[in-house]
């Protein structure tokens, strides 16, 4: 596939790793080796975001790890599945969080939003297990998802298909 370009109308997805695409925290040492604290596989869970993916060639990826602040969104991409990286247009790492985002924990979600208005995103939704201090009004653009069962989960993959669903209506 060719490598989709950023598009503040096209669908976005914005996308955690941890606890999104497999269960549980990764470590990265300082040689870029990564391992997943609970020991289950890494990615173990993205099989199915491509599967969902699949019928929408349009949808794009941003990227919101903070695997990002360790190896970088080219580190980050080397690692998905092929079906996923072409999708990859942009990343949230630039966004600097507020010490008070970080103290309370809604630094991802605020990076997230700060993405959406300063990009003038249209269509979004955000895969995360720390979508944690959602803004009322927000609420429908996040998923929040469990560490231990990511995207896998029946009411996640619900979620996910409904939306994406929705944008081709």
């Amino acid at each position: 596939m060719e490598k989709l370009v950023f598009d503040a109308r096209a669908p976005t997805l914005y996308l955690d790793v941890d606890g999104t695409l497999h269960a549980g925290s990764a470590d990265i040492d300082e040689h870029g080796r990564i391992t997943i604290e609970s020991g289950r596989k890494l990615f173990e869970f993205a099989p199915v975001l491509v599967e969902l993916l699949a019928p929408y060639p349009r949808v794009q990826l941003v990227l919101t790890t903070s695997w990002l602040q360790h190896i970088g969104r080219d580190g980050v991409t080397s690692q998905l599945p092929e079906a996923l990286r072409y999708r990859i247009v942009d990343d949230t790492m630039k966004i600097r969080s507020r010490m008070s985002e970080v103290q309370d924990g809604t630094d991802r979600v605020s990076k997230i939003l700060r993405h959406v208005w300063s990009h003038g995103v249209l269509i979004w939704l955000a895969l995360d297990d720390r979508a944690w201090g959602v803004p009322i009004g927000y609420m429908q653009h996040f998923v929040h998802l469990s560490p231990e069962s990511g995207i896998s989960s029946p009411n996640a993959r619900l979620r996910i298909e409904s939306w994406l669903f929705e944008q081709q209506s």
